[in-house]
């Protein structure tokens, strides 16, 4: 059992080719979902809309976590036989496995017992997204508690007895919170019952009694990196024993509550997309499989044979570069990714762990930013795209262009926070921004944990001149930031995130303008080159050389707001606050259009 939350860190490439289709398999599509399986369209039909309703559960009561916006992959064989050479371990009839592309659960023979076991894996993975650090007995118990999760109708029902502890005899509650994945509690049938039904039976008491539901999202915050001795005792001021007395008066109960949840699918959800499996796709997603259970030497085979067969597929060598990458061969990964790159791949990830592996490799900046660009233009919602952008234009020297890519991140954990805000704070001092500076730096010390992050963050402020730790709760939100952390943690009711601080995001699919910046510094020549001209701001580290492409459409104001005459040439240095919208332009020279310019 002990695979069950162990992350197989695999690479899954999936072919939108040309090839044949695959006998008897179908690719199904929902917004939040893609089915393969052999198992026929109705039974994949009613595999996925099942999912799609645990899914909106979870949405809904934020019972575990945050669920995943990229979709997840599910595969579903329609025999023993043929799931047999995936399976993990002999009583497995699902499994979950993680890769840094998406998510995949592999299930068995369509039936009741395989869709819990599926349901449980769905758990597994909420719980390894939502970044908590949870002991086993809670993340088995979790994982048992929803795995009964039942859609009826429009309503959804769980709580049920997932596992009878019958007449076995029970771990102390100390020894039971205390197992770990190495114990024989994972090795030994009969301990490994004992084991999931406590588990299942604790978690059910915290999450559904009268005496406990009410503080269980605390709890679980609490526990994080804890076995839960802690979390028992200031969450609820009670002992382990005393906890463990209520327990097992809780279990012997004639009839455990159940819950009951109104789902309401998108008719997209309800309707999804079928359509016959391409002989390249299945053998890619089998293939995957392999790299995933560690087999790659078949899976190597499958993607030559592949190659031969589909040169102009990307997709082959993009999983070619991804099972190089996985191997540790970094020079054969980047020679795979660049021809899926130049066969026209449409991965915004695939664009995104290239330039990662160029940025290793010390490429050059300008080799660099067109593949992230293309990141970007796939998924204009690319986080981490924008950040690696954002250090790219950084270590360039552009100041004003790698903040506006740091101010597109919509979401930031706890563990990015401190050396996020610290890059805001320096980029806006760079700018000449000393107070949204300062504001960054104590946001900056707000997150930090760790005495090292607590170090850098009090240097920062003591640097920027903040006068208190206590600054980033009393200062007021920074128009031009990046968003804020997400909360960590989960409970039973959904915990909306913090709201960015940025702009709004455009809607799904459109591209977003970048965000204005706003600079000071001295403005020191101007350029009239006919209908354009380019505008020279000196600031810290340099010139920022910003185009004015309509004079007419740019505000000018003076000191006391009166009317300014630009005039072409070298200035007499004068103090200015510029307000631009960053746009590289390599032709003219220049790193942003102007908006606004305002004389001090």
């Amino acid at each position: 059992m002990k695979f069950r939350n162990i992350s197989l860190v695999f690479l899954l490439a999936v072919a939108a080719g040309t090839a044949a289709a695959a006998p008897n398999w179908v690719r199904i599509e929902s917004p939040h979902f893609e089915l393969f399986t052999n198992a026929g369209e109705r039974s994949g039909r009613r595999t996925i809309l099942y999912f799609e309703q645990v899914r909106d559960f979870f949405l809904k009561t934020g019972s575990v976590g945050e669920v995943p916006s990229t979709p997840v992959r599910i595969i579903r064989f329609r025999s023993p036989r043929e799931f047999d050479p995936y399976r993990p371990y002999k009583a497995a009839s699902a499994f979950y496995m993680s890769s840094p592309k998406r998510d995949l659960i592999v299930m068995g023979t369509p039936n009741r017992q395989t869709k819990n076991a599926a349901v449980h894996e769905y758990v597994h993975l909420l719980v390894k997204h939502s970044g908590a650090e949870i002991p086993v007995w809670l993340n088995e118990g979790l994982a048992e508690l929803y795995s009964t999760l039942e859609p009826q109708g429009k309503q959804v029902t769980f709580g049920k007895p997932a596992r009878l502890l019958g007449d076995r005899k029970w771990l102390p509650i100390k020894e039971l919170i205390s197992v770990d994945y190495d114990s024989p509690h994972f090795d030994e049938s009969d301990r490994t019952k004992v084991f999931y039904a406590q588990s299942w039976a604790l978690t059910h008491m915290l999450c559904l009694s009268n005496q406990y539901r009410e503080r269980f999202s605390d709890f679980l915050k609490g526990v994080d990196g804890d076995t839960g001795e802690e979390a028992f005792r200031w969450v609820y001021g009670k002992t382990l024993e005393q906890v463990e007395s209520d327990f097992k008066r809780y279990v012997v109960r004639k009839r455990l509550p159940t819950v009951e949840y109104e789902i309401r699918l998108n008719k997209s959800a309800e309707r999804p997309k079928v359509q016959p499996a391409t002989a390249t796709e299945v053998s890619l997603v089998q293939a995957g499989l392999l790299v995933g259970l560690n087999r790659r030497e078949q899976a190597l085979e499958i993607y030559r044979d592949l190659a031969r067969q589909d040169p102009g597929n990307w997709r082959i060598p993009e999983a070619l570069g991804y099972l190089a990458s996985y191997s540790g061969d970094g020079v054969s990964a980047r020679r795979h990714f660049a021809r899926a790159v130049e066969l026209g791949a449409a991965n915004p990830r695939l664009h995104y762990d290239y330039a990662l592996l160029l940025q290793e490799a010390d490429a050059e900046p300008e080799v660099i930013k067109p593949v992230l660009r293309k990141a970007i233009a796939l998924k204009p919602d690319f986080d981490n795209a924008h950040r690696l952008l954002g250090s790219v234009l950084l270590l360039e020297g552009k100041a004003g262009m790698a903040l506006a890519q740091l101010m597109r991140v919509k979401q930031i954990s706890r563990e990015e926070a401190v050396h996020h805000y610290q890059t805001v704070a320096q980029l806006y001092h760079r700018l000449g921004r000393i107070e949204a500076a300062r504001q960054a730096a104590a946001l900056c010390r707000k997150y930090a944990r760790s005495s090292e992050e607590v170090d850098l963050a009090e240097e920062l402020m003591e640097w920027l001149g903040v006068g208190s730790e206590d600054a980033a709760e009393e200062a007021p939100p920074l128009a031009a930031a990046a968003g804020t952390p997400e909360a960590t943690g989960f409970g039973p009711t959904l915990e909306e995130p913090d709201r960015p601080l940025n702009a709004p995001a455009a809607a799904s699919g459109a591209q977003m303008a970048p965000p204005r910046v706003e600079v000071q510094g001295s403005f020191s020549r101007l350029d009239c080159l006919g209908e354009r001209a380019r505008l020279h701001l000196q600031i810290e580290g340099g010139v920022l050389p910003l185009a004015i492409l309509d004079a007419a459409a740019v505000k000018v104001s003076g000191p006391e707001g009166g009317l300014v005459e630009l005039k072409c040439g070298e200035q007499e240095p004068r103090p200015v606050t510029v307000e631009y919208q960053p746009f590289e332009d390599l032709d003219f020279g220049t790193e942003g259009v102007v908006k606004v310019i305002q004389f001090r």
